[in-house]
Order: structure tokens, then C-alpha cells, then sequence
């Protein structure tokens, strides 16, 4: 079952990331994160996989992923928010909010998920 990201509870997740350690991200900002859960157990198809190595998902999945991905990631930003992947785990789906931006350190912050084919 497909978790909707607008039914995701956002004010509890924010609760929780004010309690968090912040981090320091590759490029020198400080952010928070929180797990959300797996690429497999949350998308709609429940599948892994990048642009360039897709043999194990269909169009039409990929497109349903695609429209969760970026529903997910409005609503992350309607709160402040942003999402990203695992560092150890690419299929970790993390919620993250900025605390303080290195200068020049934007790059670093944003999503990595599957992209359309």
C-alpha cells in the first residue's frame, strides 16, 4: 500500500526534526534528518532503480513513481522542508530541513530519486 504524501503527518514530522542532531551535509550545511521510510516500501512500485539501470520497472510505474516523487516533495516543501535519499542507503528516503546554508552550499540540498525515462 502506497503511502499518500498528503497524508503524511508533517506537523509531527517537524516536531521530531526540531529534536534531532543537525549534521553537516558534503557541502558544509547544516541541516536535520529524519527517516521517512524505504523507496520499497513507500513508492507505488515498491522498486529501486535509476535512470540508466530501468529493466525491472515498467513505464507506467515509473511515471506513477515519478508523479509520487514529485507530490512528496511539494508537500515536504509546503512545510519547509526538503527530501533526500540515504547516504549509506539509497533507498532511504529522508526528511530533511536546513538549519543554517554554507555559502555557495545550495548544491547539496534536493532530492535524489529516480527520474522519468
Amino acid at each position: 500500500m502506497t503511502l499518500e504524501p498528503k497524508d503524511i503527518n508533517w506537523e509531527a514530522i517537524k516536531r521530531e526534526l526540531e529534536m534531532a542532531e543537525p549534521y553537516l551535509d558534503e557541502c558544509g550545511n547544516k541541516v536535520k534528518g529524519l527517516f521517512l521510510g524505504s523507496v520499497l516500501s513507500l513508492t507505488p512500485s515498491g522498486k529501486y532503480y535509476t535512470p540508466w539501470a530501468s529493466a525491472n520497472v515498467s513505464e507506467s510505474e515509473a511515471e506513477k513513481d515519478q508523479e509520487w516523487w514529485e507530490k512528496l516533495e511539494a508537500e515536504a516543501g509546503k512545510h519547509g522542508l526538503f527530501i533526500e535519499s540515504g547516504i549509506g542507503d539509497p533507498t532511504d528516503i529522508i526528511v530533511s530541513k536546513l538549519v543554517e546554508e554554507k555559502e555557495g552550499g545550495g548544491a547539496c540540498r534536493g532530492s535524489h530519486k529516480p527520474k522519468k525515462r
